[in-house]
């Protein structure tokens, strides 16, 4: 599923790129076409912006882990270890960072939000339900030596 969504996502996206500019950062400006018109058009805190494009991987990783996971996954040291590992380095990408922005960080488009916003709760899902509900991770020395 992953990959599919991988290739899906970037087939469409990564040939796009190479056309328009993402309307992000110092690049959201107001001649971005439909997407800077409307509810898209609207300019949101970089700080929020940034923790509302993040929390949906938090969110899915909490409620698959406590809510819907598997015993046999939330009980094996190797995939809590995993999980550990992805929702440190997301309460350091939601949280942490977010509080430790520049100031004059660019206002972000609603759409870029929205955007990123998606592929993280499906990331989010992907990582959290392979992890707490289909995969027992072996404990194996190549699991040790890369973690």
């Amino acid at each position: 599923l992953s990959v599919g969504f991988a290739a899906t996502f970037g087939g469409f996206v990564a040939p796009a790129l190479n056309f328009v500019t993402a309307p992000y950062g110092r690049y959201s400006g107001d001649k971005m076409g439909p997407i800077s018109m409307g509810v898209f058009a609207t300019k949101v805190n970089p700080s929020i912006a940034w923790v509302l494009m993040e929390c949906p991987t938090l969110i899915f990783a909490a409620v698959l882990w406590f809510g819907y996971g598997d015993p046999q996954c939330v009980t094996n040291l190797p995939n809590i270890l995993l999980l550990l590992c992805f929702v440190v380095h997301y309460i350091n990408r939601t949280i942490i960072y977010p509080m430790r922005m520049n100031k004059a960080a660019s206002p972000s488009n609603f759409f870029v939000v929205m955007s990123a916003n998606t592929f993280c709760s499906v990331n989010g899902y992907i990582q959290s339900a392979s992890l707490a509900r289909h995969l027992v991770v072996e404990g194996g020395a190549m699991f040790w030596i890369g973690l």
